[in-house]
């Protein structure tokens, strides 16, 4: 009798609502994320150069940088008239260095090595993980404090995050 009596009481202090809760809706970042497979031609068209962040000398050419976009291959023959022939799309891409006929592109968490003895067929050879590296994002963004969504490994590789509305983010972190 004393437990009936007890649930009884309990149900009074469980509250039911008939309108749903509202959608949490916070600014915070979203990730972009990109795939990468072995064999993968990642030669695209030149294109205008945006903001680069540094420059290799590979014989005569010159392999330009672009932060977080990838490498324009200039052919440097004539240093008085140099021609943008091939852009190696790679998004994400923090810096490179050139050996023989391989690129290695520091990308996130990654190693990825690109063969470019054909620049205009330039194909991803290798990619190597690099565990506990906080080079890249990771599963979270870097120097931030607040509300982000979640990454999805199956996604691909986080290459940046965006600022947007999330609704009902699951995670935040705390600086």
């Amino acid at each position: 009798m004393k437990f009936v009596l007890f649930a009884l009481m309990s149900l009074l202090f469980v509250q039911c609502e008939d309108e749903p809760i509202e959608d949490m809706i916070v600014s915070g970042l979203s990730p972009r994320y990109t795939t990468l497979m072995l064999g993968q031609n990642v030669s695209v068209e030149a294109m205008e150069f945006d903001e680069l962040s540094n420059f290799i000398v590979f014989g005569d050419y010159l392999l330009l940088v672009e932060r977080s976009k990838g490498i324009h291959i200039v052919n440097n023959v004539d240093p008085a008239n140099p021609i943008n022939i091939v852009f190696i799309e790679m998004p994400g891409t923090i810096g490179a260095v050139a050996i023989d006929d391989n690129m290695i592109i520091s990308l996130a968490n990654y190693l990825i090595t690109v063969d470019i003895s054909d620049f205009t067929d330039a194909t991803i050879v290798n990619i190597l993980e690099i565990e506990n590296s906080n080079q890249g994002e990771g599963l979270y963004p870097l120097d931030y404090n607040g509300y982000f969504e979640c990454v999805d490994p199956d996604r691909g590789i986080v290459y940046e995050w965006v600022r947007e509305d999330l609704i009902n983010p699951k995670c935040k972190t705390v600086q």
